[in-house]
Parts: structure tokens; C-alpha cells; sequence
């Protein structure tokens, strides 16, 4: 049986990497892309897109998926407070997960972060514990939580942290062993490459996938 893939925030660096490998995938017959406003992603025999409120993912109508996948996330640059920044980075995939458990969706795929902890000071990481744990309390059938480290990305808008961070985690990765080792800058298209694979067989539980999985892909 072929299968069917419903990605959510195919706008972002990591999404766009990922819909381009799945449509390169034969053992997918449809891509559905799920935002809020048109993606700019041409629309072929294999994807077709769907225009729905994230405020209200809850009433999407499904259109029968196996997969799905959460690339869902802002920065707080973008986001404007810290109440938004929730909204979009934990409340709004939480309903997709939500969305996906009535639907009897096979598996589900999040882009967390490697330093997600709901006990963190540092209110990044906190609100990406907070979306895991509250994730993993649905009960999917199956769960995968990635955890990178910085990405590496051709991006439309510049981001002078994600620059800098990217330059110095780059010049150090050749000395960065043992624990360090997970810190090392990857590329998006390894993360895409990791969610595509574990969906192709996908086991049931919840399922941590460390940067290190993720580069060896």
C-alpha cells in the first residue's frame, strides 16, 4: 500500500527539505501541506495543499494520512511575546497532535529541540519540554520527538544568532567529542532525511531521535 503524508509548516527550512524528499519517495502517492496561508510550494499530481486556520486544526477535515509531519515553529523575534511564541511552538502542535489521535494517524513526527526540559530556566527549551510531555500523554500510536542542535539553512530572512552560532559550532566540530559531539551544527537536509526514514517503518511508542541519530542518517 502506498502511503500518505500530511506535512504542517512546510514554509520553514527543515518542511521545505522534507517535501522535497518525499516527493522524490515512490512509496508516497500524496503530500498534503497543511498552513494557514499559501505556501508558494507548486502544487503537482503528488501535492496538493490545504488552506486552514491553525486557531481551529481541530475542525480540518482529513483527507486520510498515514504520516504526519510537525515542522511547526517561530522564534520570538517573529512571534512578538512570549504568549505568542507558546502558542505556535507548544499549543499549536499540541492540537495537531491531537488532531492526528482522532484520525488514527500511524505515525507522528515533532521537531523539538536537544535542550527541551519543561524545568528549564531558559524559557525556550521549557516550552519544548512542556510540548513533549504534553504530546507523549496522547498516547500516539507513534511518536517521534527529534532533538537537534543548531540547523544549518539556506533561509529567505537573516538570523544573526542562528550566523554566528552556526560559524563558531562549525569551527569547533572538528575537536567536539564525546558529549560535545551532539552539539554539532546539522544540516536540515539530515533531519529531513532522518523524519522520512523512521516513517517508513514506524514502531510503536514514543521514540527520542538525538542529533547524532539524526547525522548518521
Amino acid at each position: 500500500m502506498k502511503k500518505r503524508a500530511l506535512v504542517v509548516g512546510a514554509t520553514g527550512a527543515t518542511g521545505r527539505a522534507l517535501v522535497e524528499l518525499l516527493k522524490s519517495n515512490d512509496e508516497y502517492e500524496k503530500i498534503y501541506l497543511l498552513h494557514y496561508k499559501k505556501t508558494g510550494i507548486p502544487h503537482t499530481s503528488k501535492v496538493s495543499e490545504y488552506i486552514h486556520p491553525f486557531d481551529e486544526l481541530l475542525s480540518f477535515r482529513s483527507p486520510g494520512v498515514d504520516d504526519v509531519f510537525c515542522c511547526i515553529g517561530t522564534t520570538m523575534k517573529k512571534a512578538g511575546s512570549k504568549a505568542a511564541f507558546e502558542k505556535v511552538d507548544r499549543d499549536y502542535v499540541l492540537e495537531l497532535g491531537k488532531w492526528a489521535k482522532i484520525e488514527n494517524v500511524r505515525s507522528f513526527h515533532v521537531i523539538s529541540y536537544l535542550g527541551a526540559n519543561s524545568k528549564s530556566s531558559v524559557f525556550y527549551n521549557k516550552i519544548k519540554g512542556e510540548m513533549e510531555e504534553e504530546l507523549i500523554q496522547l498516547n500516539l500510536y507513534s511518536l517521534y520527538i527529534y532533538h537537534p542542535p543548531l540547523l544549518k539553512a539556506k533561509r529567505k530572512e537573516f538570523r544573526l544568532g542562528e550566523f554566528l552560532g552556526s560559524i563558531v559550532l562549525t569551527l569547533l566540530s572538528p575537536i567536539m567529542f564525546g558529549n560535545l559531539k551532539k552539539h554539532k551544527p546539522l544540516a536540515v537536509e539530515k533531519m529531513a532525511t532522518s523524519m522520512m526514514a523512521n516513517a517508513m517503518h514506524p514502531e510503536k511508542g514514543v521514540h527520542f531521535v538525538s542529533s547524532e541519530m539524526m547525522q548518521e542518517a
